[in-house]
């Protein structure tokens, strides 16, 4: 059951140095471009626009999509989290896509400092609700691509990059 509102758990765990780590968690699409529940009036030309892209483009389009969408959100969390408000020690979004299931997860893991902890959970979901608002710019679309590109053409001269794509099969 997919949820519309976000719940907090909390755990503390006492230890001789006050440290914090929060993991903030989602569903999304699977590996295939399938989940529930999904919204497709956002996309442009709604499910028929998709359908023709995953046509044109193949199957891993969506795969590729949320990768490249991935790197932005984390280049973007990293400079105005970490770097200019100075709140976390580390912040990162991780996709996990699931390959045998409905649906996948994205995580957001961050590590505030204690002080900051509150601030730091609304920074990200900010960062989150802009780039779901406002979408982002070409230049961070190509600062996420440029290295993603440099990592999959060194990638296809490994065995293990051509294995990982047979698991889920």
């Amino acid at each position: 059951e997919s949820r519309s509102d976000p719940c907090d758990a909390r755990v503390r765990v006492f230890d001789d140095v006050d440290r914090t780590c929060v993991m903030l968690l989602f569903s999304t699409l699977n590996r295939w471009g399938k989940g529930a529940n999904v919204d497709w009036s956002h996309f442009p030309g709604g499910e028929k626009g998709l359908e023709a892209r995953m046509e044109q483009h193949g199957n891993m389009f969506i795969s590729r999509c949320l990768v490249a969408m991935q790197e932005v959100v984390n280049n973007r969390l990293y400079e105005r989290i970490r770097e200019k408000e100075g709140m976390v020690y580390s912040v990162g979004m991780s996709w996990d896509p699931l390959y045998l299931m409905d649906s996948g997860f994205m995580s957001v893991s961050l590590m505030p400092f204690a002080d900051k902890l509150d601030e730091s959970i609304e920074a990200v979901k900010k960062v989150l609700r802009d780039v779901l608002e406002e979408g982002f710019t070409r230049e961070e679309f190509d600062a996420a691509r440029t290295p993603l590109v440099q990592e999959i053409s060194e990638s296809l001269e490994s065995n293990s990059y051509w294995v990982s794509l047979l698991d889920g099969l």
